[in-house]
């Protein structure tokens, strides 16, 4: 599957798979949250897993941005949720795993891990933190990506560029 993104005012993504080209469009995202305003967008994150792509929208600096999932197969979008702070997603069928630059007023700039219930469709819902206090530090396998995420078998390897974590999904 080839992702182009488009982010025009009514287009996210255009997804050119084996026989057609499918695309993600706000309008789907504004059936499910009405109050969405793409004026707000100030950017887009999106990858594949199978028949599933995994985004973010940027808003807010990062502080409001949503986490949406296309099915190739059924056509439409089947989870949105809260995705503040957001920066890299992983997906593993079962759940959504996202890197977060937690960074705001008054609190140092720092990764958080969170994961969200694939085929959630609830704006308020912010996913349950990870914690990651046991997640080994492997700075050896530093990515040069500013924000990365990846997983091998029941481990997930993440980062920030400057750091890399490893953590064991329970």
């Amino acid at each position: 599957m080839e992702i182009k993104l488009i982010n025009s005012e009514s287009v996210i993504a255009e997804l050119s798979l084996e026989n057609e080209v499918q695309i993600i469009d706000y309008e789907s995202i504004k059936k499910i949250a009405p109050q969405f305003n793409y004026d707000d967008v100030e950017g887009l994150w999106l990858d594949s897993f199978d028949n599933i792509v995994v985004g973010i929208i940027f808003i807010a600096q990062g502080q409001g941005s949503l986490i949406f999932a296309w099915d190739t197969e059924q056509k439409k979008i089947v989870h949105l949720t809260n995705g503040a702070y957001s920066k890299v997603l992983f997906f593993d069928g079962e759940y959504i795993y996202g890197i977060c630059n937690v960074s705001c007023w008054g609190v140092e700039s720092h990764i958080e891990l969170y994961r969200y219930k694939f085929k959630t469709v609830d704006i308020s819902y912010e996913g349950e933190q990870v914690d990651i206090t046991s997640a080994a530090e492997d700075n050896s396998s530093v990515n040069n990506e500013r924000f990365w995420i990846e997983k091998d078998n029941d481990t997930l390897k993440f980062g920030d560029g400057e750091k890399c974590f490893i953590y064991k999904i329970n």
